[in-house]
This record gives C-alpha cells, sequence and structure tokens, in this order.
C-alpha cells in the first residue's frame, strides 16, 4: 500500500471522534424528540409561537447578538441561533438577520486582527491551526480557497474569519465571498426553523437530517482539501 493511500486511511481516533459524533447527534435527536413530539398538537404549536413573538423587536437584537457573538467567540455552533432565527421570522427575514450578525461580527473580526496582528489572533486561534491554514499566506488562488472553504458545510468558518485577516485578501472581497458562499448553509437551517414552526414538522426534520448528513461529508472533504493544500505548500 502507498504511503499516500495510508495518508488518507482514518486513524483510531479519527473513527472514535466520528462515532462520537453520530451518538451525540443520535441522543439529541432522542431528548428532543418528546418537545417535537408535543408540537404536533395545534395547541401547544400556538403557545410556541406565541412565546416566540412575545419577544417582539427585542428579539431581533437577541438573535443579532447572538450571531455576532457566535462569530467572535468560534466555538460556539451557529445551527440553533440560524434556526430561531428562521422560527422568530421566516426563511427569508432569519437569513437577513443572520447575516447582519454575519457582516458585523465577521467584518469587526477583520479589522481588529489587521490592527493588531498576530498578538489577538493567537488568543483566539490556536497555533497549530495556524499553521494548518499557513497556504493561504501569498497565494494567487486566495480568494477561490476562502470561497470554496466557506462554502464546504462542516468546516472551520469562524476560525477562518480570523485566519482571513492575516492573508494579503481586502476586507471588501473577504466579505463579498465568505457570505455569498454561506447562503446555502445559513438558508437551510433558516428554512428548517421556519417550517417547523408553521407545523410542517416532518419537511423540518428530513431536511435537518440530509442537512447533517451533508455537514458529516463535508467534514471529511474539508480534511482531504486540507491535506492537498498543505502538501502541496
Amino acid at each position: 500500500m502507498s504511503s499516500e493511500k495510508k495518508q488518507h486511511r482514518l486513524t483510531p481516533w479519527q473513527i472514535v471522534a466520528l462515532v462520537l459524533v453520530i451518538v451525540i447527534l443520535i441522543g439529541a435527536t432522542v431528548a428532543a424528540f418528546p418537545f417535537v413530539s408535543s408540537l404536533a398538537k395545534p395547541e401547544n404549536l400556538e403557545n410556541f409561537k406565541n412565546t416566540l413573538r412575545s419577544f417582539g423587536i427585542g428579539g431581533f437584537f437577541i438573535i443579532l447578538g447572538l450571531q455576532i457573538l457566535q462569530v467572535i467567540l468560534a466555538v460556539i455552533p451557529g445551527e440553533p441561533i440560524e434556526l430561531l432565527a428562521g422560527a422568530m421570522f421566516g426563511t427569508w427575514g432569519g437569513l437577513l438577520t443572520c447575516y447582519l450578525g454575519l457582516l458585523l461580527g465577521s467584518g469587526g473580526i477583520f479589522l481588529a486582527v489587521r490592527k493588531f496582528g498576530y498578538p489577538l489572533l493567537t488568543k483566539f486561534v490556536s497555533e497549530e491551526k495556524l499553521q494548518s491554514y499557513k497556504f493561504l499566506h501569498n497565494t494567487t488562488r486566495l480568494e477561490t480557497l476562502i470561497f470554496l472553504l466557506f462554502f464546504i458545510p462542516g468546516t472551520p468558518k469562524d476560525v477562518l474569519t480570523y485566519v482571513a485577516g492575516i492573508t494579503p485578501i481586502s476586507m471588501g472581497r473577504f466579505l463579498l465571498l465568505s457570505l455569498f458562499a454561506r447562503i446555502p448553509s445559513v438558508i437551510s437551517s433558516t428554512f428548517i426553523g421556519s417550517s417547523f414552526i408553521e407545523g410542517n414538522i416532518l419537511t423540518s426534520v428530513l431536511v435537518f437530517a440530509g442537512v447533517g448528513i451533508i455537514g458529516i461529508a463535508g467534514i471529511f472533504i474539508h480534511k482531504k482539501i486540507m491535506a492537498k493544500l498543505q502538501k502541496e505548500k
């Protein structure tokens, strides 16, 4: 067997991590099942809608603040916020709310990293991560790679936002490419949230499962792309 084939074989730790992710997803689904089932009753669903509506304009600022915080901290998953945005404001309203948060959060991070450089960057991103994305520096394919990495589901997009600040790309081009590339993942989440609150629970569950499968596949695609790019570098 060639060394290249060995390189792409899953290690025991990667297999354990994959199994753990699947177990967590199954566990979360089982834990949420009673709540989801209760919403099949029209009165329960209406009560849940009323709870969300009770936030009023404050709900917009809550979601916006959570989205900005999620981008800054990076370790917070964005999908629950996007699902909630879809449930509160519909597919398109949720998309616009999340995108405003992504724009403000990503733009703020980019400017901060450009101003303070590595001292700030290393407080949020490990040295190991920085080294793994070193191929983004001074490359003629920088814009293509940024679009591709933000487009693939399951990639650490918020970490990439920090790393992009120390690459030659301009802020305008970065925001344009990264936000455009994120449309499919964000809109799928807001659609699920919107469908769920409208009582289309089966549709929401099926789309959510499909997105989850694509996300897991995206993690492996990202790994292979990273291995190839690091090897070329």
